[in-house]
């Protein structure tokens, strides 16, 4: 029941806050894609690879 009245009264909208939200979420995913991708370059070099 109480998930019902949970559905019943969310709204799906758009609101100006979600543009910074979203610019701020996918400037923390490149963060850590890149960071994530220097990482192994660094610990790839360490090893003695390439």
């Amino acid at each position: 029941m109480v998930a019902a009245s949970f559905m019943e009264h969310l709204t799906v909208g758009f609101c100006w806050w979600d543009i910074p939200g979203l610019a701020l979420l996918i400037a923390a995913l490149a963060f850590v894609v890149i960071r994530k991708r220097n990482l192994k370059k660094e610990l790839k070099e360490l090893e003695g690879g390439k």
